[in-house]
Parts: C-alpha cells; structure tokens; sequence
C-alpha cells in the first residue's frame, strides 16, 4: 500500500501541532513500549523517575518490555504486540519491508565525530591485523537484522570480498557476554558500544580494527518509534508523551541531574553506577540530540552505496517521520515498500545485489 507525502504530513500534523482531536481517550492510554540495553537513558528516567514526566500517568500508562536488540523491536511492532519500540536506523527498514507502517518520534543517540562511536575490536594476540585475517573465523553480532550488524556485513565484504556465513562465521552474543565472548576466545572479533568498551579496553588486551563511522558519518543509531495506527488512534496521548520526551531530555542534559540519571540507568540495565559514571553523558559517550530532535538529514543520506536499498526505504520522511519542528516537504509521493523492491531488483541485476537474502525482507534474519 502506498504511503503518500500526504499521509506523512497529517502525521507530523497531528503528533507536532496539537489540534483539536475529536477522538479524544477517556483515560491514560497504556503504552506497549520496547526497550533495550544500553542508552536509553530517557526511557530508563521514565521508569525510575516517572514525576519528571507529568503526563505519565495521566494521559497514558507504560508497560515495559525489553528486548535483546532492535529488530525484536521492530518485530513487536510489525506483529502488533507493541505500540511502541526502540528501532535501529537501519533495522526499521525491516519493519516497513514487512508490512509494519512505523512513525518515527524521537532520537535517542547519534554516532558522530568527536563524540564516541562504536568500535569492532579484536585481542592483541589473535593475529588478525587486517579484515583480511577474518576468514575463516568468527565474528559475533549483537542481534541479526540489527543496524549495526548490516553494517559489519556490509563493511567487511566491501573492504575485503568476505561474506558473512560464507568466509567467516558470524555468531549472535549480546552485549552482556561480549566482552568474556571476545576475550575468551570463543569469537575473534566482536563490538563493543559503551559501557563495555570501557570494560574491555581497560584490560589492554585488545585493539580497533574499525568503527562504524568509518563507514557511515553522521549515523543515526537508536530512535524510538511507534505503530501509525497506534499514534493516530491515540493523539492527545501521543502529543503527551512527545511533550513529556521533552523535558525528560532536557532533565537529563542539566548537569545537576547526571547522578541521578547514571542511578536510573544503573537500576535499568544492572551496569554498576561506578562503570557508567566514567563515560555516561560526558566526552566518551554517544551524542545526544537536543530534544530528542531526529537529524533527518542524517536518516536520509545515503553516505554508503553498499546498504543503498535498505536507507532508500528510510530515506521518505514523509511516510516514516513524525518530526518534533514541523514536516519536511517533498515533491514526490513515494512508495517506500515499492522503491526498495525495485531498488533491490536492479542492483540484482546490476550484478551487485550483496545484501540478498541478509535479512531485508525478515528482520529475524
């Protein structure tokens, strides 16, 4: 089914502006929110310091779920199970090539020079010195269909012809047991997202081989967003909870509340305080939008032919975003489920079809 510019427009419309709704909800709405480990810190405030949001409670409700990884996310989203998720930039395209007609509210992290980004790192003594050396050994992925693991797909086969699964194996880990996973030999490489690359650098025992900005400059990494219908069945509840987005960003950002929000995210994720007080919200960390603006220009460029079809898909605000400042115009009406069948057919045909069969049409993959 199509999604016109006009349809993303009343989109913007009604979760930006605040108009009249004649559907009003006669109670708090309960939220179905997915959420993951780590940096999510505004999701995190909410649970543990719901007075910050004042219209939590009131206006809507949320139950939590948490998920390894975005695409379980995406997934929830596309059965329905969810109302809202935290979605991955890439792993979104997912949801929307399976049917799943996804709002996009807000931007949790950006990957962007000179704040932190994320690394792939191997131990000193593995004798991997180029991505070269990967073949025949084992490279471990967060969450298959996740964003960063078509990047690391894409990345490794465009520097060195090595396929994933065919010249080198690929293991799912999560984020938890990287570091023991890497360290222990039992992957060769793996990545590591703050807090754990705090944890394994400081061991010494291992050094970069890339970072996903080599690739992709600026990224954006984690958004959360919402089911359509969800959002438009529940307007005045959705412009609450952006309302709400709002000021628990602008909490987190005021350098009197930091010991509180490394307390949050401590109690969130089971990470020790004392290891997220090294990096959480200073020079080490991830980039941090204000607001929780979404960077469409960065959601949008193509900056990387290699994942070309799946950021076409994303590329079409005006199906997808539901942007806090107002809509972003287009002269098109694009069908985005469309455009990255034919976008997928012709690099087939071209001969350059890398990503078939990794993961774009089933985000389990």
């Amino acid at each position: 089914m199509a999604k016109t510019w006009m349809a993303g427009l009343l989109a913007l419309i009604a979760i930006g502006c605040g108009s009249n709704d004649d559907t009003a909800d006669k109670g708090p709405v309960k939220i179905r929110m997915g959420w993951g480990v780590p940096e999510e810190e505004v999701k995190y405030v909410l649970m543990k310091h719901p007075e910050v949001a004042p219209n939590l409670g009131k206006a809507y409700t949320i139950e939590w779920h948490q998920f390894a990884g975005t695409p379980l996310g995406v997934q929830g989203l596309a059965a329905g199970t969810l109302d809202c998720a935290t979605v991955g930039g890439l792993s979104v395209a997912n949801g929307l090539d399976k049917g799943a007609d996804i709002v996009l509210l807000n931007e949790l992290i950006e990957e962007r020079k000179p704040n932190f980004t994320t690394p792939w790192m191997v131990r000193k003594d593995s004798g991997i010195n180029s991505l070269e050396d990967l073949k025949g050994k084992t490279v471990a992925t967060n969450a298959v269909g996740g964003s960063t693991d078509y990047f690391q797909d894409d990345y490794i086969e465009r520097q060195t012809g090595l396929k994933a699964n065919v010249d080198y194996k690929k293991v799912e880990v999560p984020f938890g047991q990287m570091v023991e996973t890497v360290l222990s030999g039992r992957a060769d490489m793996g990545l590591f997202p703050q807090p754990f690359y705090g944890q394994i650098n400081a061991t010494g025992e291992v050094k970069t081989m890339f970072r996903l900005n080599d690739g992709i400059e600026p990224f954006v990494q984690l958004l959360n967003g919402c089911r359509r219908g969800f959002v438009n069945d529940h307007k005045e509840a959705m412009r609450a909870f952006k309302r709400d987005w709002v000021r628990v960003t602008r909490w987190i950002a005021d350098p009197a509340n930091r010991d509180q929000v490394v307390a949050a995210s401590a109690a969130a994720t089971q990470i020790p305080a004392g290891v997220l007080d090294r990096f959480l919200l200073k020079d080490g960390d991830y980039y941090r939008p204000a607001d929780g603006r979404i960077n469409v220009d960065a959601l949008q460029r193509v900056d990387d032919p290699g994942i070309e079809c799946r950021r076409s898909l994303i590329g079409v605000p005006g199906s997808l975003l539901a942007v806090a400042g107002g809509p972003v115009a287009h002269d098109q009406e694009p069908d985005p489920r469309g455009a990255i069948r034919q976008c997928r057919a012709q690099r087939g045909a071209l001969g350059g079809a890398r990503h078939d069969g990794h993961g774009l049409a089933d985000p389990r993959r």
